[in-house]
């Protein structure tokens, strides 16, 4: 139980050092952060089974401590993921430089710009605004 409460301070922690990085190259961190935990518990779900898996086939006398050792190669291929997050993080430019996945078409559409005129369209005031 106290591993796993220190590795929760350990991912707490991390999550915190990297919205500091992100922040400082002027991009939201959430989105990372939370991809941060996803792989942190998926590899290590992942490598624990595994492992598991493995040591009991090749081990099946019970000659070593299985739930330790699994514990532990999962635990350290997480931390080995979470650097390559840390490692995405530091090759990022500066600013939300990336373009969205319809950025070559914008030209054909245009922009939208909202009618701020006074004058209602109708006698309902939960109506959105006009776009022309």
């Amino acid at each position: 139980m106290l591993t796993l409460i220190l590795e929760i301070v350990v991912l707490i922690i991390l999550c915190s050092s990297l919205g500091v990085k992100l922040r400082a190259k002027g991009r939201k961190p959430i989105g990372y952060q939370i991809g941060l935990c996803s792989i942190w518990f998926g590899v290590e779900i992942t490598i624990g089974v595994a492992c598991g898996l493995f040591l009991a086939i090749q081990n099946p006398g019970g000659q070593i401590d299985i739930p330790s050792t699994v514990y532990f190669i999962a635990l350290g291929s997480a931390a080995i993921a979470a650097s390559f997050v840390f490692l995405l993080v530091h090759f990022l430019p500066e600013g939300n430089s990336a373009p969205g996945p319809f950025a070559q078409y914008a030209h054909e559409f245009g922009t939208l710009t909202i009618d701020d005129s006074t004058e209602p369209i109708s006698d309902n005031p939960y109506q959105s605004p006009r776009i022309r």
